[in-house]
């Protein structure tokens, strides 16, 4: 069947990818630079950008095993719902949020993708 169709169109499936390319590449709109703003420049500088990975990379890795104590903290709850602490819960989904966050920060910032 497919064989019929690349007869009948006359093309093979190398010409097909090249248009399909093509014309995605052709939709994509155009790349702009963006400068960064100062306050962002004054936090990266404060920092080696050979510590960049390493600093990322720990600062996700504790904020999703905070996001997991979260989760099994919010599981073991359904059985005890009178014990259950607001603040507590709130610290563990503020320290997630800010670790996770950093770290995809300096995550792009080491790859060179400036948010």
């Amino acid at each position: 069947m497919a064989q019929a169709i690349w007869a009948q169109a006359g093309t093979g499936p190398a010409d097909l990818w090249v248009r399909l390319s093509t014309f995605t590449f052709a939709m994509a709109p155009a790349v702009e630079t963006v400068q960064m703003p100062p306050t962002t420049r004054e936090f990266l500088a404060r920092l080696n950008p050979e510590m960049y990975s390493g600093v990322a990379l720990f600062l996700i890795f504790i904020g999703s095993l905070v996001g997991i104590h979260f989760l099994y903290y919010e599981v073991s709850m359904l059985k005890r719902p009178h014990e259950r602490g607001l603040v507590g819960q709130l610290l563990a989904a503020l320290l997630t949020s800010v670790c996770l966050g950093f770290g995809a920060f300096l995550l792009l910032a080491w790859a060179g993708v400036y948010v």
